[in-house]
Protein backbone atom coordinates (compact mmCIF):
# COMPACT_ATOMS: atom_id res chain seq x y z
CA UNK A 1 0.00 0.00 0.00
CA UNK A 2 2.81 2.41 0.87
CA UNK A 3 4.54 1.74 -2.47
CA UNK A 4 1.25 2.28 -4.28
CA UNK A 5 0.63 5.68 -2.65
CA UNK A 6 4.21 6.73 -3.41
CA UNK A 7 3.71 5.81 -7.07
CA UNK A 8 0.46 7.82 -7.24
CA UNK A 9 2.26 10.70 -5.52
CA UNK A 10 4.89 10.54 -8.26
CA UNK A 11 2.19 10.77 -10.95
CA UNK A 12 0.82 13.89 -9.26
CA UNK A 13 4.27 15.44 -8.80
CA UNK A 14 5.05 14.95 -12.50
CA UNK A 15 1.83 16.79 -13.45
CA UNK A 16 2.56 19.63 -11.02
CA UNK A 17 6.11 19.90 -12.40
CA UNK A 18 4.78 20.19 -15.98
CA UNK A 19 2.27 22.84 -14.95
CA UNK A 20 4.93 24.83 -13.09
CA UNK A 21 6.90 25.19 -16.34
CA UNK A 22 4.05 27.15 -17.98
CA UNK A 23 3.98 30.93 -18.10
CA UNK A 24 1.36 32.96 -16.24
CA UNK A 25 -0.39 33.61 -19.57
CA UNK A 26 -0.53 29.89 -20.39
CA UNK A 27 -1.83 29.08 -16.92
CA UNK A 28 -4.50 31.78 -17.11
CA UNK A 29 -5.88 30.22 -20.31
CA UNK A 30 -6.56 27.03 -18.33
CA UNK A 31 -8.16 28.59 -15.23
CA UNK A 32 -11.27 26.72 -14.12
CA UNK A 33 -11.10 24.19 -16.95
CA UNK A 34 -10.68 20.63 -15.62
CA UNK A 35 -8.23 18.56 -17.65
CA UNK A 36 -8.50 14.77 -17.52
CA UNK A 37 -5.67 12.42 -18.42
CA UNK A 38 -5.51 8.65 -18.39
CA UNK A 39 -1.97 7.77 -17.32
CA UNK A 40 -0.23 4.43 -16.97
CA UNK A 41 1.34 3.83 -13.58
CA UNK A 42 4.57 1.98 -12.87
CA UNK A 43 2.38 -1.00 -11.97
CA UNK A 44 1.01 -1.02 -15.56
CA UNK A 45 -2.47 -0.02 -14.33
CA UNK A 46 -4.34 2.97 -15.76
CA UNK A 47 -5.12 5.91 -13.47
CA UNK A 48 -7.54 8.73 -14.15
CA UNK A 49 -5.94 12.06 -13.28
CA UNK A 50 -7.89 15.31 -13.18
CA UNK A 51 -6.28 18.70 -12.69
CA UNK A 52 -7.81 22.13 -12.41
CA UNK A 53 -6.22 25.56 -12.01
CA UNK A 54 -7.82 28.17 -9.77
CA UNK A 55 -7.03 31.80 -9.02
CA UNK A 56 -7.21 32.82 -5.37
CA UNK A 57 -8.38 36.28 -4.25
CA UNK A 58 -4.75 37.34 -3.72
CA UNK A 59 -4.03 36.69 -7.43
CA UNK A 60 -2.04 33.50 -6.92
CA UNK A 61 -2.70 30.54 -9.20
CA UNK A 62 -3.06 27.13 -7.62
CA UNK A 63 -3.22 23.67 -9.18
CA UNK A 64 -5.36 20.93 -7.68
CA UNK A 65 -4.56 17.44 -8.98
CA UNK A 66 -6.75 14.40 -8.24
CA UNK A 67 -5.92 10.78 -9.06
CA UNK A 68 -8.45 7.96 -8.72
CA UNK A 69 -6.59 4.88 -7.53
CA UNK A 70 -9.13 2.09 -7.80
CA UNK A 71 -12.09 0.69 -9.67
CA UNK A 72 -15.53 2.26 -9.51
CA UNK A 73 -16.42 0.49 -6.25
CA UNK A 74 -13.12 1.02 -4.46
CA UNK A 75 -11.89 4.45 -5.46
CA UNK A 76 -9.27 5.83 -3.10
CA UNK A 77 -8.70 9.43 -4.21
CA UNK A 78 -5.36 11.13 -3.78
CA UNK A 79 -5.42 14.92 -4.03
CA UNK A 80 -2.55 17.40 -3.95
CA UNK A 81 -2.59 21.17 -4.28
CA UNK A 82 0.29 23.51 -4.98
CA UNK A 83 0.80 27.19 -5.67
CA UNK A 84 2.17 27.69 -9.18
CA UNK A 85 2.33 31.50 -9.08
CA UNK A 86 2.15 33.55 -5.89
Amino acid sequence: MRRHRRMVGNIIQERLARLSELSRSELEQQLGLPAEHLVMGEDQRPYLMTSVLMRRPDGSIWAHVYVATGGWDEVEPVIRSAALIR
